[in-house]
């Protein structure tokens, strides 16, 4: 016998067990189709997002540690991370044309790449889709080989890195204008390939050394 006044704890009734349920079930589908339907223009623009953090890292370093900064690519062909995994570099104190990095860096989004002048072995720019201005194409330089010490390191000791590094004041050395250019492309064995001129983003480092942000084509004539 219950004593008065005492009230048994009432639990979830049928209704409300199926809504809950229900609404778990809604939002993790509504998630996973966010997921798997993830358009290859969104992933870009995260993309463009990371190199924007990359330059502000890069230019920040650069403030603290009165030494040059750069940013570098994976250039290596037969790497899975061709031209997807990017990093800080700062200029040795005690080797000069020595660049080294102090993490992993990132690693853009799956399908997308920096896309670097044609010259880069292993880089194919397709004209099926339009012509590739000059302008649209990363302004990146080869590394000297050994010039550069990142982990995780490709087997052939092959990146590339912004032809003008940030100076110490943390803007670039030779006034602005570098640019890293973004677009989706379809690895093979050989390389990577870009189809589509007019689907590119990317990010120009200002005259103040400043990232701004850039979503089209046209926008990368500076």
């Amino acid at each position: 016998m219950n004593a008065p006044g005492h009230k048994i704890p009432r639990g979830f009734t049928l209704i409300e067990l199926i809504t809950v349920v229900g609404l778990i079930a809604f939002f993790a589908g509504a998630m996973g189709w966010a997921l798997c339907n993830r358009s290859p223009m969104s992933a870009l623009e995260s993309g463009q997002r990371l190199l924007a953090v990359m330059f502000e890292r890069a230019r920040s370093e650069s403030a603290l540690a009165r030494r040059r900064t750069s940013l570098v690519i994976d250039a290596d062909p037969t790497s899975d991370e061709f031209l997807r995994r990017v990093h800080v570099v700062v200029e040795s104190a005690t080797a000069a044309e020595l660049w080294e990095g102090f993490d992993r860096g990132i690693l853009l989004p799956a399908g997308i790449y920096v896309i670097p002048q044609e010259t880069v072995l292993g880089v194919t720019l397709s004209a099926e889709r339009g012509f590739w201005a000059a302008s649209a194409r990363s302004n990146l330089e080869i590394a000297s080989p050994g010039s550069i010490r990142v982990e995780p390191r490709n087997q052939a000791d092959l990146y590339a890195k912004l032809a003008s590094p940030l100076g110490t004041a943390g803007g670039p050395d030779l006034g602005g204008g570098d640019r890293l250019v973004l677009g989706e492309g379809s690895r093979s064995s050989l390389g990577v390939k870009f189809t589509n001129p007019s689907a590119v983003r990317g990010v120009i480092l200002s005259a103040y050394g400043v990232a701004v942000l850039i979503n089209e084509a046209a926008g990368f004539v500076f």
